[in-house]
């Protein structure tokens, strides 16, 4: 029974597990959300008081 779940459960992870594709795609959003919150501190330094509209 303990053989069983054990290969029920290396089922599972492999059907689970992330393939390249989504692994390139995953660090592909990461560094585009990065580069967004980044460049959002540049903008509030530049734009001042107009920064809600910097956005618009």
């Amino acid at each position: 029974m303990a053989e069983h779940d054990h290969e029920h459960g290396h089922q599972d992870y492999q059907k689970s597990s992330l393939s390249l594709w989504g692994a390139v795609s995953l660090g592909t959003g990461v560094m585009i959300g990065a580069g967004i919150f980044a460049l959002t501190g540049q903008v509030a330094q530049l734009a001042r008081e107009w920064f809600v509209l910097a956005f618009v």
